[in-house]
């Protein structure tokens, strides 16, 4: 099943993602902030994705792809990439698939964006956040 590999991957790029930015975090080139609002936003789309699992399962009020979608552009697509994977849910609707791995395109390089000389000035604004 193909649907199954892609979201695959997904998990081994959400891994190796944050892997990269657990190390640049330590050696202090990801700012605390950045670093807090990964895991907080990935935390919550896992969450949104488990509940709309369960709200499918049981005819309830589902949560709005776009939403998803939403989470997943702020940076939690590691958490989405994770509930897909291991709930198995919303990983074969083509649709859905290829607008979940553009908002991750826009996410990854927004963020490479910010280590460039014309993003250094907001990275440096994020870092003195926290």
């Amino acid at each position: 099943m193909k649907h199954k590999r892609n979201t695959s991957v997904s998990v081994y790029f959400a891994l190796l993602f944050s892997s990269g930015m657990l190390v640049a975090f330590y050696l202090q080139h990801f700012p605390r902030i950045l670093f807090y609002l990964y895991i907080a936003l990935s935390s919550l789309s896992f969450t949104l994705y488990a509940y709309d699992k369960w709200q499918a399962k049981r005819g309830g009020w589902r949560t709005q792809e776009s939403t998803l979608h939403l989470f997943a552009l702020l940076g939690g697509w590691p958490g989405a990439a994770m509930a897909r994977q291991y709930l198995r849910h919303k990983s074969s609707k083509p649709s859905f698939r290829t607008k979940y791995w553009f908002s991750i395109l826009i996410n990854v390089s927004a963020l490479f964006w910010l280590y460039t000389p014309s993003g250094a000035k907001y990275l440096m604004q994020l870092s003195s956040i926290m």
